[in-house]
């Protein structure tokens, strides 16, 4: 923004939030005070919008909304089984940790179908060596199926910065924030005040379970 106001001061720059924010994407607000008065930020929802207008920007905020907007959905889910969706990252690193977390479920004495899903910025050949190792069969499936046939099938969704806890909200899955650290630095969740419970492993997760059932 700084290179095209000095070479261009002319132009006008429109920056559109597609993607949700958490709080440790300090680079964004960076760019973003560098805007000038003539400059519009466009949001995704109010949420977004709230955020931007607490940080006192020189540019306009406004709301555009999302492509992604759909109603509620209607769909029951009493004929399935009380269901957890696993939604990692697309990094090596959090499938792992998916990985490792899921595997544990499986084997606890928790009554609970589980699904891990892959992000699709993950290949095959990249995930592999991580899958291979999980035992997979009647309580543990990995997903082929789309993301909303995932969610009309889930009752939770355990995710970490996946913008799937967000879209699950559509479908009545309740979110559940995982991160081995504790902090909700990547949560998309976090601006909206929800009070979504956090856990960091599978004890963490039986004893929040438990109150929430």
């Amino acid at each position: 923004a700084e290179l095209i106001h000095t070479n261009y001061p002319e132009v006008q720059l429109l920056a559109y939030q597609h993607a949700p924010i958490v709080p440790d994407q300090f680079g964004l607000m960076r760019n973003l005070l560098k805007l000038k008065t003539n400059d519009r930020v466009l949001t995704s929802g109010e949420i977004t919008k709230d955020f931007f207008d607490s940080l006192g920007l020189s540019a306009t905020v406004r709301l555009l909304g999302s492509p992604k907007w759909q109603p509620l959905s209607q769909d029951s889910k009493e004929s399935y089984p009380t269901t957890v969706l696993g939604a990692a990252e697309g990094t090596l690193e959090s499938l792992q940790k998916f990985s490792q977390l899921f595997q544990e479920l499986a084997t606890s004495d928790l009554d609970l179908k589980l699904i891990l899903r892959v992000h699709p910025a993950l290949s095959a050949k990249e995930t592999s060596g991580i899958l291979s190792k999980l035992n997979f069969g009647e309580r543990l499936v990995l997903s082929n199926q789309s993301l909303e046939q995932d969610l009309k099938e889930s009752h939770f969704c355990i995710y970490r910065s996946s913008a799937v806890g967000i879209e699950g909200l559509r479908h009545g899955v309740f979110p559940l924030y995982f991160n081995p650290n504790g902090d909700q630095g990547l949560n998309p969740l976090y601006f909206a005040k929800l009070e979504v419970p956090v856990f960091r492993d599978l004890s963490e997760f039986k004893d929040l379970f438990s109150s929430i059932r």
